[in-house]
Protein backbone atom coordinates (compact mmCIF):
# COMPACT_ATOMS: atom_id res chain seq x y z
CA UNK A 1 0.00 0.00 0.00
CA UNK A 2 2.86 2.38 0.83
CA UNK A 3 4.43 1.77 -2.58
CA UNK A 4 1.18 2.58 -4.37
CA UNK A 5 0.73 5.74 -2.30
CA UNK A 6 4.31 6.79 -3.05
CA UNK A 7 3.88 6.13 -6.77
CA UNK A 8 0.64 8.12 -6.91
CA UNK A 9 2.24 10.98 -4.99
CA UNK A 10 5.22 11.08 -7.35
CA UNK A 11 2.97 11.01 -10.41
CA UNK A 12 0.90 13.86 -9.02
CA UNK A 13 4.01 15.88 -8.19
CA UNK A 14 5.72 15.42 -11.55
CA UNK A 15 2.51 15.48 -13.56
CA UNK A 16 1.53 18.95 -12.37
CA UNK A 17 1.90 21.66 -14.94
CA UNK A 18 2.81 25.14 -13.77
CA UNK A 19 2.16 28.06 -16.09
CA UNK A 20 5.30 29.71 -14.71
CA UNK A 21 7.34 26.66 -15.75
CA UNK A 22 5.75 26.81 -19.22
CA UNK A 23 6.63 30.49 -19.62
CA UNK A 24 10.26 29.85 -18.67
CA UNK A 25 10.47 26.98 -21.18
CA UNK A 26 8.75 29.08 -23.85
CA UNK A 27 11.14 32.00 -23.33
CA UNK A 28 14.15 29.72 -23.67
CA UNK A 29 13.18 28.32 -27.09
CA UNK A 30 11.52 31.37 -28.65
CA UNK A 31 12.47 34.86 -29.75
CA UNK A 32 10.43 37.56 -31.46
CA UNK A 33 11.85 39.31 -34.52
CA UNK A 34 10.51 42.12 -36.68
CA UNK A 35 10.99 43.33 -40.21
CA UNK A 36 12.65 46.48 -38.85
CA UNK A 37 15.27 44.64 -36.80
CA UNK A 38 16.00 41.83 -39.27
CA UNK A 39 19.23 42.08 -41.26
CA UNK A 40 18.54 41.12 -44.88
CA UNK A 41 15.47 40.54 -47.01
CA UNK A 42 12.41 40.04 -44.82
CA UNK A 43 10.73 36.86 -46.08
CA UNK A 44 7.25 37.27 -44.59
CA UNK A 45 4.07 39.16 -45.39
CA UNK A 46 3.66 40.11 -41.72
CA UNK A 47 5.77 42.52 -39.69
CA UNK A 48 6.51 40.38 -36.62
CA UNK A 49 7.09 36.66 -36.07
CA UNK A 50 8.25 34.55 -33.19
CA UNK A 51 11.02 32.08 -33.95
CA UNK A 52 10.62 28.76 -32.21
CA UNK A 53 12.61 25.57 -31.91
CA UNK A 54 10.97 22.37 -30.74
CA UNK A 55 12.69 18.97 -30.74
CA UNK A 56 15.10 20.15 -33.42
CA UNK A 57 12.40 21.56 -35.71
CA UNK A 58 12.36 25.24 -36.73
CA UNK A 59 9.04 27.07 -36.57
CA UNK A 60 7.69 30.61 -36.81
CA UNK A 61 4.53 31.93 -35.24
CA UNK A 62 2.65 34.84 -36.74
CA UNK A 63 2.10 36.90 -33.58
CA UNK A 64 -0.95 38.65 -35.05
CA UNK A 65 -2.86 35.41 -35.74
CA UNK A 66 -1.03 32.85 -33.55
CA UNK A 67 -0.67 30.62 -36.62
CA UNK A 68 2.41 28.40 -36.42
CA UNK A 69 4.39 27.32 -39.50
CA UNK A 70 7.00 24.58 -39.80
CA UNK A 71 10.08 25.82 -41.67
CA UNK A 72 11.94 22.53 -42.11
CA UNK A 73 11.13 18.98 -43.06
CA UNK A 74 11.61 17.89 -39.45
CA UNK A 75 9.30 20.64 -38.21
CA UNK A 76 6.62 19.57 -40.68
CA UNK A 77 7.04 15.95 -39.62
CA UNK A 78 6.71 16.91 -35.94
CA UNK A 79 3.74 19.06 -36.89
CA UNK A 80 3.57 20.97 -33.62
CA UNK A 81 5.50 23.44 -31.56
CA UNK A 82 4.54 21.55 -28.43
CA UNK A 83 1.34 23.42 -27.73
CA UNK A 84 -0.63 23.70 -30.97
CA UNK A 85 -0.67 22.27 -34.46
CA UNK A 86 1.38 23.88 -37.20
CA UNK A 87 1.08 24.51 -40.91
CA UNK A 88 3.67 23.82 -43.58
CA UNK A 89 5.30 27.09 -44.71
CA UNK A 90 5.36 25.83 -48.32
CA UNK A 91 2.43 27.38 -50.15
CA UNK A 92 1.44 29.54 -47.17
CA UNK A 93 0.46 33.15 -47.80
CA UNK A 94 2.75 34.35 -45.00
CA UNK A 95 5.85 33.58 -47.12
CA UNK A 96 6.72 36.44 -49.49
CA UNK A 97 7.26 35.97 -53.21
CA UNK A 98 10.71 36.93 -54.46
CA UNK A 99 10.21 40.08 -56.57
CA UNK A 100 13.47 39.43 -58.44
CA UNK A 101 12.87 35.84 -59.59
CA UNK A 102 9.37 34.93 -60.72
CA UNK A 103 7.98 31.75 -59.17
CA UNK A 104 10.33 31.75 -56.18
CA UNK A 105 10.12 32.91 -52.57
CA UNK A 106 12.40 35.14 -50.49
CA UNK A 107 14.96 32.92 -48.75
CA UNK A 108 14.08 31.74 -45.25
CA UNK A 109 17.54 30.21 -44.72
CA UNK A 110 18.68 32.89 -42.25
CA UNK A 111 15.40 32.56 -40.32
CA UNK A 112 15.81 28.78 -40.09
CA UNK A 113 19.40 29.18 -38.85
CA UNK A 114 18.32 31.59 -36.11
CA UNK A 115 15.42 29.38 -35.04
CA UNK A 116 17.64 26.29 -34.84
CA UNK A 117 20.08 28.15 -32.58
CA UNK A 118 17.28 28.28 -30.02
CA UNK A 119 17.40 24.48 -29.67
CA UNK A 120 21.03 24.74 -28.56
CA UNK A 121 20.23 27.12 -25.69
Amino acid sequence: MKKILLAVSLLALFGCDSSETNEVAKDKNTVQITQETFQGDWPFNVNTVELQCYKGGAFIEDVSTNEVYGLTGLANTIGTNGKKSSNNINGAAIWKDNPNIEGTKVSIGPIISEALKLCDE
